[in-house]
């Protein structure tokens, strides 16, 4: 029998002073989820993913000029989104 996979949905923001480590999160962040703007990315990860994206994040701030926000969303969150204007990617499964 397989194990059944947790995912939970994950928006993830980052803002750094320096354009390299700009560039290097952008591909990273982008190898795991979807890219909605610059430097807005949502999606699914399993807790393993979450924990290798967290780790590589890491290596590529420097924590005294850049930050990255993950914000978890669970099912017992409440979501609701509005957009206005056309999205670079549509979310097809949410929860």
């Amino acid at each position: 029998m397989k194990p059944t996979l947790f995912f939970t949905h994950y928006l993830i923001t980052y803002d750094c002073s320096d354009s390299k480590r700009c560039s290097l999160l952008n591909r990273l962040l982008r190898g795991f989820l979807y890219q909605q703007q610059y430097s807005i990315f949502e999606g699914e990860l399993t807790p393993s993913q979450f924990e290798r994206v967290k780790e590589e994040i890491e290596k590529v701030i420097d924590a005294k000029k850049d930050n990255v926000i993950c914000y978890p969303l669970s099912k017992n969150t409440i979501f609701a989104k509005e957009v206005f204007g056309t999205l670079k990617y549509k979310i097809t499964r949410i929860f």
